[in-house]
């Protein structure tokens, strides 16, 4: 979400005075330090007790934390992004009279994160919420529709569609960039690599992705795997990796060769996918994968399930392939015909880029932003 928003502020920052509130990070969760180095003249004010998980003495001292910024920069806008910042956030822009509020479904967690009591609890909270959002903001047509008719967040006319937009530039040439990737990892020229990136939590379903892969770890030795990034599953996933005899390391701590490789965080993303190539997603929820919209702009070819907007932001069978859910065959033999097929792969790559760069430019989605803050 951090590689979304802090590029949307700084080009924002142009027309418009721009404050930061960010939380402090889990320990399985990638630190965005880096990411703000890249935009210094960002001011950023972190927020240590608003975290991803629910403690109630933290959540109500960052409510106050958040309160007390308000009321000293007196915002005419709160524009909040995730579901705990979204809580808090907007609850004291309206206890504060910050004029107008806005809040963007990077995502949402009304399936497969939580038990259906929790699922509901949390419905009802954002319905409550969204009572008072000037506006929400939805990535994809696919969650608007749920937003508005699944789960009946809001009406139709309080929700404006903004795409998230790729900085295509970033991922022209970027051949010493994969070098180094491959060197980094003791890739040889010959060696084929196939990447998933995000965190590692059920929600991922990273399992799926291994079962995916088993078949072409035993078939073909060329063919190495790198899990990108970390969560709380991980040693889980490790032990799975275990139970299926498949070798693997956890590269920061045990750098060696091995069939699948944990690589942790990484802060430079063009580097990691120059060095792959292909890039998958298993996820059974998603919002609008950044991770297979930066892909396609490298020339990438993608497979991913059919998961929120996974079918707006690619092409089935031009720049990769989309698989239902649960089909784990099919998913293999479409991953095996990527690896096996030059032509194919290249085609999906050149079309992923012309693609990208055609429908999802970051000068769009800043403009589309800059007309909303101004009209209201």
């Amino acid at each position: 979400m951090a590689q979304d928003i802090v590029p949307l502020a700084n080009y924002l920052s142009n027309d418009f005075e721009i404050l930061i509130l960010v939380g402090e990070k889990n320990e399985d969760e990638q630190d965005a330090t880096e990411l703000l180095k890249e935009y210094p003249g960002l001011k950023v004010i972190e927020i240590p007790d608003l975290k991803r998980s629910f403690n109630i003495i933290n959540d109500i001292r960052s409510y106050n934390q958040v309160k007390k910024i308000i009321l000293s920069f007196r915002p005419h806008i709160m524009h909040t992004h995730g579901t705990k910042p979204g809580i808090i956030g907007r609850v004291a822009a309206k206890k504060n009279l910050v004029p107008v509020i806005l809040h963007t479904y990077h995502g949402h967690v009304f399936h497969s994160y939580f038990n259906p009591v929790i699922t509901a609890f949390i419905i009802k909270v954002d319905r409550w919420l969204a009572g008072f959002t000037t506006r929400i903001i939805a990535i994809s047509q696919s969650q608007k529709d749920e937003l508005v008719n699944t789960y009946r967040i809001c009406k139709e006319e309080q929700i404006v569609m903004i795409p998230l937009g790729v900085e295509a530039q970033k991922f022209e040439h970027l051949e010493e960039k994969r070098k180094a990737f491959r060197k980094e990892y003791f890739l040889h020229d010959d060696e084929f690599a196939i990447g998933i990136i995000g965190r590692i939590v059920p929600i991922k379903n990273h399992h799926f992705f291994v079962d995916a892969v088993k078949d072409l770890l035993e078939e073909n030795s060329s063919v190495r795997i790198f899990i990108v990034g970390d969560g709380f599953s991980r040693e889980e996933l490790e032990l799975y990796l275990d139970d299926l005899m498949i070798s693997h390391t956890f590269f920061p701590r045990n750098a060696i060769i091995s069939p699948v490789t944990f690589t942790s965080w990484q802060t430079d993303i063009q580097k990691v996918i120059a060095g792959l190539d292909i890039i998958a997603l298993t996820s059974l929820n998603e919002g609008t994968p950044l991770s297979l919209m930066e892909a396609q702009a490298a020339g990438k070819p993608v497979i991913s399930t059919r998961a929120g907007g996974v079918a707006e932001i690619m092409i089935d069978q031009g720049t990769g392939y989309i698989i239902e859910q649960g089909q784990l065959d099919v998913y293999k033999k479409k991953l095996k015909l990527l690896v096996d097929n030059d032509i194919i792969r290249q085609k999906m790559g050149s079309n992923g880029e012309k693609f990208i760069q055609y429908k999802f430019s970051k000068q769009q989605q800043v403009e589309t932003h800059r007309q909303l803050y101004s009209s209201l």
